[in-house]
């Protein structure tokens, strides 16, 4: 346990001070380099460098201002995936679910909102438990008075303030 703390804050000092080796010259994966832990960012990067290789359109239909695309991912035995992206928004969810899992934007996601000249994530797909320390939100308490010295690994102060927010 101690051991684990220790990598933890070593990473987290490395995420502060530097930023970590973009291998796309994609702008999404460039802003990702800049908001992201370097442990988070890596997994990030992987699904950005996923994304063409695995990806492709089958499918698009439109239904108001909400555009339903048809992915599918040759890595996952070609299953088709669900993407469904609002144009005035920017809100896009997947059938995989992975950002509802872990925090992080699938590569499906990624292939349709790149190819829409997104060219950074959109704000409320920012998990503020992933971002460095020197980009991280504001925490408020109930009361609306900004927590000074909070912990950043506190989810439960995590969920009020952004239930609060």
């Amino acid at each position: 346990m101690e051991q684990q703390r220790y990598n933890h804050k070593f990473l987290d000092a490395a995420s502060d001070s530097t930023l970590p080796k973009v291998s796309s010259k994609t702008m999404i994966e460039k802003h990702a380099s800049k908001i992201y832990t370097h442990t988070v960012f890596y997994e990030f990067q992987e699904q950005v460098q996923m994304a063409p290789c695995s990806c492709a359109v089958r499918g698009f239909s439109e239904q108001g201002n909400m555009h339903i695309i048809n992915v599918e991912d040759a890595y996952r035995k070609h299953r088709i995936f669900q993407v469904a992206h609002n144009n005035e928004s920017k809100e896009t969810t997947c059938t995989c679910k992975m950002f509802e899992r872990k925090g992080i934007l699938c590569k499906h996601i990624i292939w349709i909102i790149s190819g829409k000249g997104l060219q950074s994530i959109p704000e409320q797909y920012i998990e503020t438990r992933w971002m460095k320390k020197s980009y991280r939100k504001p925490l408020y308490g109930l009361d609306g008075k900004l927590l000074q010295d909070y912990d950043p690994t506190d989810l439960k102060k995590l969920e009020l303030s952004r239930v609060w927010s």
